[in-house]
């Protein structure tokens, strides 16, 4: 009975993501946690955490997603990192999902080389694994040393490869140029860095984003950098708690910065920001993530603990939805295929 349940389960999920809306259960509790997709831009949800292991098919919807990545190069391939049931992979836009990097900790980011998408970086703890076989062998190529030290997040060139970078909790930022196999330390900060966001059609262009100091801005690969921090703290309260930095899809200049404030944009990679009109005033409720729709750059995503917001004219209006979980939605993703396809990770605030 349990292999029936699951596979008719696995045809749902099927049917949900070629074009056919199943809807979640009215009760939010219900619908537990995982991963969630949506093909109508949060109309409708569906659960599509189905794990395929060597016992057949079960079900990660109480794991806790640290974040979502697609590759762009295969976008039926999703990526979800967890905090206690390693690096889960779907490659048929999340009907199903593989884990590997079992059993290692925390999975805190991934990188995937945008010239071959079987190399890929994953930060798990204090190390920095690599595997070049689409993620079914892993090797270690970094291992922080310093006490307590937590590698928050990982990148790579886009243009080259064999350039990776490394950030950590205590402020070491890493450079290898040979694919990981030495580093070299390029900026000690002496802050928490918690996301390396580098332009994917310029790689001069970095961004690290801290915990509670705002952004650090690379726009020479690393040679010098800019504290966009000090100079927006008066205008934006709290300007420098981190919740998510992104970059427009549409327009590599433009970021959007999620902190206590609120939602943040610059239209000039950081040098000045405005704040977005929300619905809710600033700094009063906590925002977990932001995504934009890869069609159109009027379509703007994000959710607080219990209310996904949406807007389709860049922010003028917007509109809300419950959230199709007790659990946040921590991260979303937009698909860059189908407009109005989401994926949700969500997080049980205990942890």
């Amino acid at each position: 009975m349990k292999i029936i349940r699951l596979a008719t389960l696995l045809i749902i999920t099927a049917v949900f993501l070629s074009g056919c809306i199943i809807k979640v259960a009215d009760n939010p509790a219900n619908s537990n946690g995982g991963v969630f997709a949506t093909k109508d831009a949060g109309t409708s949800w569906i659960n599509i955490s189905s794990l395929l292991n060597v016992d057949g098919r079960s079900s990660f919807n109480n794991a806790n997603i640290t974040f979502l990545e697609i590759d762009n190069a295969e976008p039926f391939t999703l990526y979800a990192g967890t905090l206690e049931m390693g690096l889960l992979y779907s490659i048929n836009n999340g009907v199903s999902w593989q884990s590997t990097l079992i059993g290692v900790g925390r999975i805190n980011d991934i990188a995937v080389s945008r010239q071959n998408q079987c190399l890929i970086y994953a930060a798990v703890n204090s190390f920095v694994y690599r595997s070049r076989d689409c993620a079914r062998n892993w090797e270690i190529m970094l291992r922080e040393a310093a006490q307590g030290a937590v590698v928050t997040s990982v990148g790579v060139d886009p243009e080259n490869d064999n350039i990776v970078y490394a950030a950590t909790n205590k402020g070491a930022f890493y450079q290898s140029l040979d694919r990981g196999v030495s580093w070299q330390t390029k900026k000690f900060l002496k802050t928490y860095l918690k996301d390396i966001i580098i332009n994917p059609e310029n790689g001069n262009t970095i961004y690290l984003a801290t915990r509670n100091t705002g952004i650090y801005r690379s726009l020479d690969k690393t040679a010098s950098w800019d504290h966009l921090y000090s100079d927006y703290v008066a205008e934006f309260k709290e300007f420098g708690v981190h919740h998510q930095l992104i970059l427009d899809p549409h327009n590599y200049n433009r970021l959007y910065y999620v902190n206590d404030y609120g939602i943040l944009v610059s239209e000039n990679k950081g040098d000045d920001w405005e704040a977005m009109s929300l619905l809710t005033p600033a700094n009063s409720l906590y925002i977990y993530n932001l995504a934009i729709s890869k069609q159109d750059p009027n379509k703007i995503y994000y959710s607080t603990a219990s209310t996904f917001y949406y807007t389709v004219d860049g922010g003028e209006n917007w509109l809300t939805k419950k959230v199709p979980t007790s659990k946040v939605l921590l991260r979303l993703l937009t698909n860059p295929k189908e407009d109005g396809v989401i994926y949700a990770g969500t997080w049980a605030l205990q942890n």
